[in-house]
């Protein structure tokens, strides 16, 4: 390799000073043929894994790595904890906006046209039409091991109830959180749509055949809920609730205490959000937080806001239907009978409105007795003559059929 050396061979071997500079040279230690710096190091372990993961996917081609790639779009490996989010709730509730929060923080949120120059960058926030699917890879410290979440929402009304089978697999309902958002700027509408999904998610686990707790109380002499879900966890949110609180001080005594009662009998935590109230959107991100990582949130030292006047926190385990009590003139009764009062008592106070989101909503039903069509005179003397003469035409070919036989 000296002699190679393109220094070396231009030196004159008749001057004394090169020869000395020579034999320094000489004394220097060279570089012996296996020596390697770091990045060619690096670019061999990158060939050396290079071929190694052709290899497996070569011999794994009838149901190897190639399919667990196929079947999981986000690439999770097999050292990779899973866990599980799933938001579903009213049309319009801000869904979408509430997931954004927590997976783009540093960004702001915003309508359809948020992004770059106003035409909706690549995390602009869409109206949800179908199921959406995003991820997340979650670490502590320095940690190799890393936890995926999947984040699912579906789109909003009752219309999503019928995704929610893919979005909870079997193998991740101990590790799934499903989020029911409800529109408090929409009072007379939230009851309602809480109870359809607690019934939607309860009908879940039928159909999925998963084993339900016993009703017995545990060790700590702690019953479930009556309709429990568990092991799936369930969390309400009643967002925009800066909309709320202007509400009369009874109206939203009526409002927390039903919700309470409904969340104590679905086994549910119940948590007040908006975008003007950080502290719950804190409290949310945390919990959301501890949930990718696979850590309990829920702890005998988690904080609860019970105080109706301001934004609650009810964490499920934390309040007794005793706590929340009867509504006036309402006969006494256990866990049932106080959800059915408090309902009674929340269509007195929020009478269910006629409004153009529940006529649209009636209509994807298919309630076409419940459409209010304006009339049309032209159209219905139209109508009208060609009903006429249909039942001419059946009476004459009637009298043909009589005079056939004959």
């Amino acid at each position: 390799l000296a002699c190679s050396s393109p220094s070396l061979s231009l030196m004159s071997s008749s001057s004394s000073s090169s020869s000395s500079k020579q034999k320094k040279a000489k004394k220097k230690p060279q570089p012996s043929v296996g020596f390697k710096d770091i990045w060619s190091l690096v670019e061999d372990d990158n060939k050396a894994s290079s071929s190694v993961s052709a290899s497996d996917s070569s011999t794994g081609a009838d149901g190897g790595e190639e399919k667990k790639s196929q079947q999981n779009p986000s690439g999770a490996s097999s050292d990779d904890e899973e866990s599980n989010v799933v938001f579903v709730g009213m049309q319009g509730s801000g869904r979408s906006s509430l997931i954004h929060s927590y997976l783009y923080k540093d960004q702001r949120g915003g309508g359809a046209s948020a992004g770059k120059g106003g035409k909706g960058g690549r995390n602009a926030i869409r109206p949800t039409i179908s199921l959406e699917y995003k991820y997340t890879r979650t670490s502590v410290g320095l940690s190799v091991n890393s936890t995926l979440t999947h984040f699912w929402e579906t789109p909003g009304g009752k219309g999503g109830a019928q995704f929610m089978d893919i979005a909870v697999p079997s193998g991740l309902v101990e590790h799934t959180m499903v989020v029911i958002v409800l529109d408090l700027s929409k009072p007379d509408e939230c009851v309602d749509a809480l109870v359809f999904w607690l019934k939607s998610v309860k009908q879940l686990l039928r159909d999925k055949k998963i084993a339900q707790p016993s009703a017995k109380p545990n060790a700590k002499g702690r019953r479930p809920a009556t309709n429990s879900l568990a092991p799936l966890q369930v969390l309400v949110l009643g967002n925009k609730y800066d909309a709320f609180e202007t509400q009369d001080a009874e109206c939203q005594k009526v409002m927390a205490r039903t919700l309470r009662s409904i969340c104590i009998g679905y086994g549910a935590s119940l948590l007040y959000v908006s975008r003007k109230h950080r502290a719950e959107l804190q409290q949310l991100r945390s919990i959301l937080s501890k949930h990718s990582l696979r850590r309990p949130w829920l702890t005998k030292k988690t904080p609860k806001q019970l105080e109706h006047t301001r934004a609650l926190f009810v964490p499920y385990g934390l309040d007794t239907v005793q706590g929340i009590g009867m509504p006036a003139g309402s006969r006494g009764g256990g866990e049932h009978n106080a959800i059915q009062e408090w309902v009674r008592e929340h269509r007195k106070f929020f009478p269910p409105a006629a409004s153009a989101a529940a006529s649209a909503e009636k209509k994807r039903g298919g309630d076409s007795a419940a459409l209010e069509l304006e009339p049309e005179p032209m159209i219905d003397a139209a109508v009208a003559q060609k009903r006429e003469e249909i039942k001419r035409l059946a009476r004459e070919s009637a009298l043909k059929q009589k005079l056939s036989k004959q």
